[in-house]
């Protein structure tokens, strides 16, 4: 007998199409937002799982899934979204834990007005705790289009998960895997610093723009361990390592990068000692409201500051 999701999915790929033949181009942008939202999911379980997500990261994590979603685990377990809930709790269990999706195979189902899309991907793991701890699954998804759904406007609707044969996973690069993730985006970390519904801003010596205080990581450092470092080095204070909290992810094309690279700005809050002040490479301090002039902040500032509005954090 069918599931509810099953009768449910059967049904929205049974409404007939619209009279209008869909463009290529529409085709073309419906894939290429199912493609963004595969690989941004996944990246979203390392983070997650990695600890480096606020807790309400979760909630919108959990909305781009539909009520009656379906998954088929490779061992033929069916998880629901009430199951995916269950992952709130697993917050930080596994730092180690690596995903790199290849061979993403995507296409338009005709009969669904260009809503509706699926194919193929490989979900190659490293690091796994639940199963192998290097293993691959063959995914096919079933995705809807939805404008209202964040961030990418797709919904999964339903996904079968089968093993990738352990012989095929033997002869995946990991290291290039892992070499060419790197090289997609440059990894920072910043410090959000409120102070009378202000954000603490910085400006390096010879730059006209301002950012947020924070760098990039030296070999071997942890989130912790980095953010600790830099905001010593520019702003002579000590960060409260207890106090140190994730505050969210913001990620925007890398000025003068070629296209696609990202800047990966990992923020956190903390409590610190000792007093605010510009040091070595820095040459201004400023707080700043949300009607700071754009021309003064780089994409992912923006960003940022967008958010403080949002959230009421600051004027």
């Amino acid at each position: 007998e069918l599931s509810d999701a099953s009768r449910w999915s059967q049904t929205v790929l049974r409404q007939p199409p619209a009279r209008a033949k869909l463009r290529m181009d529409q085709q073309l942008q419906a894939v290429a937002a199912c493609k963004k939202e595969i690989v941004e999911l996944h990246e979203f379980f390392v983070l997650w799982f990695a600890g480096k997500l606020p807790d309400e990261a979760f909630d919108t994590f959990l909305a781009r899934f539909s009520d009656h979603f379906e998954m088929v685990t490779p061992s033929g377990t069916t998880v629901t979204k009430a199951g995916l809930g269950g992952m709130r709790a697993a917050k930080g269990s596994n730092v180690e834990w690596k995903i790199y999706i290849d061979e993403l195979k995507l296409s338009v189902v005709p009969a669904s007005s260009g809503r509706i899309v699926t194919g193929t991907y490989w979900e190659l793991q490293q690091g796994a705790k639940s199963s192998a701890a290097t293993n691959g699954r063959i995914s096919t998804p079933l995705l809807e289009l939805d404008a209202s759904v964040q961030p990418n406007g797709v919904r999964w609707l339903r996904l079968h998960e089968t093993w990738l044969p352990e012989a095929t996973v033997a002869t995946v690069d990991w290291e290039g895997k892992a070499t060419a993730a790197a090289a997609s985006f440059i990894d920072k970390l910043a410090l959000i610093c409120l102070r009378d519904r202000k954000q603490l801003v910085v400006r390096s010596k010879g730059k006209m723009a301002f950012f947020t205080p924070g760098g990039k990581r030296e070999a071997g450092e942890s989130d912790a361990q980095a953010l600790i470092r830099e905001c010593k080095e520019e702003l002579t204070v000590d960060l409260v390592q207890e106090t140190i909290a994730p505050y969210g992810i913001f990620q925007a094309q890398a000025f003068g990068k070629p296209e696609g690279t990202l800047v990966r700005m990992t923020c956190y809050t903390s409590d610190y000692t000792g007093t605010l002040q510009a040091n070595e490479e820095i040459e201004e301090l400023r707080w700043i409201t949300s009607d700071c002039p754009e021309s003064d902040l780089s994409v992912t500032g923006l960003m940022i500051l967008a958010d403080l509005k949002a959230k009421d954090l600051i004027d």
